[in-house]
């Protein structure tokens, strides 16, 4: 259902048909539209877990997106946490155990989202550059040079605690001061 709903959106603004849409793998295997139809430079990305799905679209600037449904505690996430660059584990450590669970989901978000807009995806180093955990301020605060130029990111927090189990999610997109617009849709 998720394709079929960014089929549905590609199609959309590109004024054709969902069965039109033609996707090509890029490097890391990153999505994009084939060049021959992405004349305005549309730019997307998706993640999906759980019974959620989000999109994320947008021309000329990179992007990327995650969520993820919020299902251990940080006892069991603590060994993947070492991934994370040393600011980051040094504040989850220093958390209430039920604060740091969703502090951890939140920075993995956060850092995928990063990691998917440049491009490489979560195969980047984990450690290479540092993001806020904080509940509703999510942002870029440190990028080594190994990950290339690090240009300004716009970060947007999408969690939903309402949802039980609650989920983390991010938007990372290229540029300060991006305006982004969200949209709810339920499948039936």
């Amino acid at each position: 259902m998720a394709h079929c709903a960014l089929r549905s959106i590609l199609g959309n603004l590109l004024g054709t048909t969902p069965a039109e849409v033609i996707l090509e793998s890029g490097v890391h295997r990153k999505p994009s539209l084939i060049r021959e139809l992405n004349v305005n430079q549309w730019e997307f990305n998706m993640s999906r877990s759980g019974d959620r799905a989000i999109i994320a679209v947008t021309r000329r600037r990179r992007i990327g997106i995650d969520i993820e449904l919020i299902t251990q505690g940080y006892d069991d996430l603590r060994e993947v946490a070492t991934t994370f660059s040393t600011r980051e584990l040094c504040k989850l450590d220093t958390m209430p155990r039920e604060e740091a669970a969703q502090a951890f989901y939140r920075c993995w978000t956060r850092k995928e989202a990063f990691l998917k807009g440049i491009g490489i995806g979560i195969l980047g180093q984990l450690n290479a550059f540092s993001v806020s955990v904080d509940p509703d301020k999510a942002r870029l605060l440190h990028v080594e040079a190994s990950l290339g130029q690090a240009d300004d990111w716009t970060f947007a927090v999408l969690d939903d605690q309402t949802h039980i189990p609650p989920y983390a999610a991010a938007l990372a997109v290229e540029g300060n001061g991006a305006s982004i617009t969200s949209h709810n849709y339920a499948c039936p």
